[in-house]
């Protein structure tokens, strides 16, 4: 099967996918595990529960998404043609490997989990700074407003919220942003189709 012809979109929708599971993993086990609060607690002490079931649910929802995230940024860095997209691609296939490793490397052991924890963050947020300015240099108005949008929400949300909520709330943003990047890819497919 040749995914050239369908573009970006396939790689989208998997990370969409995968990042779904990932909220539905935290749903799920902080559902289950008594006494965890969102506003105090953070989403790593889930993956060190008593309760076998909300850890191994926290973890292997991180490694799920993480290995989509991968795939998304593996996607950029086939389909683009731009280097800022290429290296934000790159960025984001390390923030992949870094949210595997934040289910891999659990609060047991505080140093490697930080580590981990800055290995997704850090390169995530970076990869979704060089996409949004790639097409920000293409004059993409549907991403560039909806990229705005999303990285004020985020800034807006940081001091309102503490702990899991925080995160939570990142997390939507980041989904915010891979919708808008997955409706921009339809909308990008369907022109290619009806000048054709």
């Amino acid at each position: 099967m040749d995914l050239k012809k369908y573009g970006m979109s396939p790689y989208i929708a998997i990370s969409l996918v995968g990042i779904l599971c990932f909220l539905s993993g935290i749903v799920i086990a902080g559902c289950n595990e008594v006494g965890w609060d969102p506003w105090v607690n953070t989403l790593s002490d889930l993956g060190v529960s008593d309760s076998s079931l909300t850890s191994s649910t926290f973890n292997i929802s991180c490694y799920i998404a993480g290995i989509c995230v991968f795939i998304f940024g593996l996607g950029l860095c086939v389909f683009s043609k731009d280097s800022l997209q290429k290296i934000g691609g790159m960025s984001i296939m390390v923030g992949g490997c870094g949210l595997f490793l934040v289910g891999a490397m659990t609060l047991s052991n505080v140093t490697m989990h930080n580590i981990a924890t800055g290995l997704f963050c850090i390169p995530l947020a970076i990869g979704i700074i060089l996409v949004t300015l790639h097409h920000f240099a293409i004059r993409n108005p549907f991403i560039m407003k909806s990229s705005i949008v999303v990285l004020l929400v985020t800034l807006i949300q940081w001091p309102i919220f503490t702990g899991a909520l925080s995160e939570i709330a990142s997390i939507l943003c980041a989904i915010g942003w891979w919708v808008t990047q997955f409706l921009d890819s339809l909308r990008f497919k369907a022109a290619a189709i009806a000048s054709e």
